[in-house]
C-alpha cells in the first residue's frame, strides 16, 4: 500500500510510533523484514540498528532526524542520511570478525582513540615484546623486522584513528570478536593522505556508516591512480591473495589498499558514494600477508 516500512505509518511499530520530544530509544532489530524508511520527523534519544539492517532516510519529505545520544550501528548495518537535516549526538559502530586472522579495518566514527584500554576492551591480540595486534601501514623505508607495518606498543600514548585511514587488527580469540568504535558521526567529504615512497601502496578505509560504491570512489579519485591500477585492493581470504575491485560495494569499517600515481595527495570519500548493499562481503587479511609472531 505504499506505506510498508515507513516511519510515518503507525502500524509499522510494535508500540505507537516514537514521539518527537527526544525522550525515546528506538531499535530496528537484526532480522527487520524490510528496509525501514524514515519519512517523518524523528527526534529521539537513541537509535540502534541490528546487524545487517538498512535504514533509509527519504530526503523528499522534509523529515529531519535528531538523535540526542547514541546512534548505534550493528555489524554490516547501513544508514545513508540526508545530511542537511541530520543531527546526531554520537555514533557507535560495531565491526564483527569471526576468526583470529588479520583484518583490514577502518573507523566509521571520528575522535575514537586506541590505547591499552581499547585494546583490552576489544579483544586485541598480543605479540612479540610489546607489540599489540593493531597496526598502521607505512610505505616508507621498511622496518628490518616488521616491514611496512607499525604495531601499537603496550603502554603507548592514546592515538586517534584517522578518518579514512585503514588499519590491520587481529583478535585474540580464535572465534573472533566485535570491534567497537565510538565517536562523532562523520559526514561530508573526508580525505585521507596518500603518497609515493618505497612502495606506492596506501592503506585507506571506508569512513562512513554506509556502504560505499567502489566505481564511484574510483571515478572521484581516478587522476590519483595509475591508468593500469584504477582499482581498490582487498584481501581475498578464500584464495589467499589480494583482489582488485572496480565495482560493487565496500562495507562500513572496511579497509583496503590503493596505488598512488602522485607523490603526495589525498583520496576523497564523498557523501554521493554512500549506498546500501547488504550482500557485500567483508574482506579480511591473513597472516600469510601480514605477519605477527604471537607468543
Amino acid at each position: 500500500n505504499g506505506t510498508v516500512g515507513k516511519t510515518a505509518n503507525n502500524g509499522n511499530w510494535i508500540f505507537d510510533k516514537p514521539s518527537t520530544d527526544g525522550s525515546e530509544d528506538i531499535l530496528f532489530p537484526t532480522g527487520t523484514p524490510a528496509s525501514p524508511e524514515i519519512n517523518a520527523v524523528l527526534n529521539v534519544k537513541s537509535i540502534s540498528l541490528g546487524a545487517g539492517v538498512t535504514l533509509i532516510h527519504n530526503d523528499c519529505c522534509n523529515s529531519p532526524i535528531t538523535v540526542d545520544n547514541d546512534f548505534v550501528f550493528g555489524s554490516g548495518s547501513s544508514f545513508v542520511p540526508n545530511v542537511s537535516t541530520v543531527t546526531i549526538g554520537s555514533a557507535v559502530r560495531k565491526v564483527e570478525v569471526k576468526d583470529d586472522n588479520w583484518h583490514l579495518i577502518s573507523s566509521s566514527v571520528g575522535t575514537e582513540e586506541y590505547d591499552d584500554a581499547w585494546v583490552t576492551a576489544n579483544g586485541i591480540a598480543s605479540g612479540t615484546g610489546s607489540n599489540k595486534g593493531i597496526s598502521t601501514y607505512d610505505n616508507g623505508t621498511p622496518d628490518g623486522t616488521t616491514g611496512p607495518w607499525r604495531y601499537y606498543q603496550a603502554g603507548a600514548t592514546a592515538t586517534t584513528f584517522g578518518a579514512g585511514v585503514g588499519y590491520a587488527l587481529k583478535a585474540t580469540d580464535a572465534t573472533g570478536d566485535i570491534y567497537e568504535f565510538t565517536g562523532t558521526y562523520q559526514t561530508g567529504t573526508i580525505s585521507s593522505a596518500i603518497t609515493q615512497d618505497a612502495t606506492n601502496y596506501n592503506l585507506v578505509g571506508n569512513p562512513y556508516n554506509a556502504y560505499i560504491d567502489v566505481a564511484a570512489f574510483i571515478t572521484e579519485n581516478t587522476a590519483k591512480f595509475p591508468a593500469s591500477a584504477q582499482t581498490v585492493y582487498v584481501w581475498d581470504a578464500a584464495n589467499g591473495t589480494y583482489t582488485g575491485l572496480t565495482s560493487g560495494y565496500l562495507q562500513p569499517g572496511q579497509g583496503f589498499f590503493v596505488d598512488s600515481d602522485v607523490a603526495s595527495s589525498t583520496v576523497d570519500f564523498t557523501a554521493a558514494m554512500q549506498g546500501h548493499d547488504g550482500g557485500a562481503t567483508f574482506y579480511k587479511s591473513s597472516e600469510t600477508s601480514i605477519k605477527l609472531a604471537v607468543s
